[in-house]
């Protein structure tokens, strides 16, 4: 996006808004639905995303990164909100203090991208989330605490148990059934 596309945007022309909703639709759809998974609720998702866009243009700054990264951020904002709405995101906070920690990284380094969505994908709802925000989109244990609402010692320790259980899956291929006992934490 150039300065002058850039302008039109601030002053609301809907031809600019128009060329920029085409032009980052599908690859913002694609995020959204990485986690909504729900084709209705990923375009109503979009639809948000873009409002906020419009809306928040002004804060963008070129200076502070690319629009594509900026974008993106408000695309994963919008679909964790709509997980809580739909109560699909219920994280708790647990006492993870007996949890081991130590995992091993065999095998995810060997998975292409779609793959490895595909396996994230068989984890329950948290741990997916988790997984997603830490591993996919790179954000930081403090960062994901703070748009989740939990504790980071907590967010922690959750991705570590995602991790082992992504893990499971991708040893076990498409085999991966969880043990609903192995879920308790004494």
């Amino acid at each position: 996006m150039d300065k002058q596309q850039l302008t039109k945007l601030y002053k609301g022309h809907a031809t600019a808004q128009k060329e920029l909703y085409y032009a980052h639709c599908d690859r913002l759809m694609s995020v959204i639905y990485r986690y909504v998974k729900n084709v209705d609720d990923a375009e109503e998702v979009l639809q948000d995303t873009f409002c906020n866009i419009f809306r928040k243009i002004k804060q963008f700054n070129y200076e502070l990164g690319t629009f594509e990264s900026w974008s993106y951020k408000i695309a994963i904002n919008q679909s964790l909100m709509c997980l809580r709405k739909k109560k699909k995101l219920n994280v708790v906070d647990y006492d993870f203090s007996r949890v081991d920690t130590h995992i091993q990284n065999e095998g995810l380094e060997n998975l292409h991208f779609e793959e490895l969505l595909k396996k994230i994908d068989l984890l329950d709802e948290k741990y997916k989330t988790i997984i997603l925000l830490r591993l996919i989109e790179g954000y930081e244990y403090k960062e994901i605490s703070e748009k989740l609402n939990i504790k980071e010692v907590t967010i922690r320790k959750m991705f570590s148990r995602a991790r082992r259980r992504l893990m499971v899956v991708v040893r076990d291929n498409d085999h991966y059934h969880l043990n609903p006992i192995s879920e308790k934490v004494n």
